[in-house]
């Protein structure tokens, strides 16, 4: 469903959907139905990605990219694992939100992942839902 993949397998002949924000950027870079950046391969070095949302154009699978300090982390969300999986849901309703910095105030969509856990503290024999992550899912039009 969800787990830290190197940044190295970030499928470079792909077409994504989305945005990434480099260390030397004043704004985001928006990709629309297109091949990542070149920068984006050299993720060690600078300039390095600061944070980004990626969308593969099958909308199989979304990447929450994030520099920790040190190196660029990378977050891959199978949404097919998640459908699949009868333990987590997903909202129906996108939230969205402003992308500070963008021009013509872009929106970014994201649907929060919820997981079934047993409520030990009220309820040991029953489940509860509890919210796993908010994944990227497109932007506003």
């Amino acid at each position: 469903m969800m787990g830290k993949i190197d940044f190295k397998h970030l499928d470079a002949n792909a077409k994504y959907l989305g945005y990434l924000w480099f260390s030397d950027a004043t704004e985001a870079v928006f990709l629309n139905n297109e091949f990542l950046p070149e920068a984006l391969h050299s993720a060690t070095q600078n300039p390095f990605v600061v944070e980004g949302q990626l969308m593969t154009t099958d909308q199989s699978l979304t990447y929450q990219l994030r520099h920790n300090g040190v190196e660029t982390e990378v977050f891959a969300i199978n949404w097919d694992a998640i459908e699949s999986n009868t333990d987590q849901y997903v909202t129906d309703a996108p939230e969205s939100y402003l992308v500070k910095g963008t021009k013509g105030n872009q929106r970014i969509k994201f649907r929060t992942v919820w997981q079934a856990v047993a409520d030990e503290a009220e309820m040991p024999d029953f489940e509860v839902l509890t919210p796993l992550v908010k994944a990227f899912c497109g932007f506003d039009s």
